[in-house]
């Protein structure tokens, strides 16, 4: 529980500099839209959470309680009216999501990898299995960010 507060900082730090160096070059995907239409998902489902434990809290499902149908506790049965809402929920969330991740998005992918291939020369590795394969494990870029801050240095000045 310690680590919660600092491990959520770097994350958030981290989103923020991958929206930042990235948010422009995807402006074409939308990417505000898919990131909230998650986002909405798993902030009202969080905060209904609580609001089901402040009802058990207050006693609100007591009068619920059936053990001849095995409703033996209020919490079960907060647990089962969440899981009922999220079920609604979700054919909302399914509509939010049909708009924000379109089925087009393939096209814009297919011609964003398009320009760049043709725009960037074959690497070395590329011929050889090995260098590829260490290629990915490349620290270099983790040194530049510690070495010139957290913004890329397209974006330094």
């Amino acid at each position: 529980k310690g680590l919660l507060g600092p491990t959520n900082g770097i994350a958030l730090a981290s989103l923020i500099e991958l929206a930042h160096a990235f948010l422009m070059d995807l402006e074409e995907l939308s990417p505000l839209a898919k990131f909230l239409s998650v986002k909405i998902v798993i902030f009202f489902t969080f905060w209904q959470g609580w609001v089901l434990k402040a009802f058990v809290y207050g006693g609100a499902f007591v009068e619920w309680i059936d053990p001849a149908h095995k409703w033996t506790t209020q919490e079960q049965i907060a647990q089962a009216v969440q899981h009922g809402l999220i079920c609604v929920e979700m054919f909302g969330a399914s509509i939010a999501h049909h708009w924000a991740f379109p089925d087009s998005d393939w096209r814009i992918l297919r011609r964003m990898y398009e320009e760049r291939a043709l725009s960037m020369p074959e690497p070395l590795t590329s011929r050889n299995p090995v260098l590829k394969r260490v290629q990915v494990v490349d620290f270099s870029d983790i040194l530049q960010i510690a070495r010139s801050g957290l913004a890329p240095t397209r974006f330094a000045n």
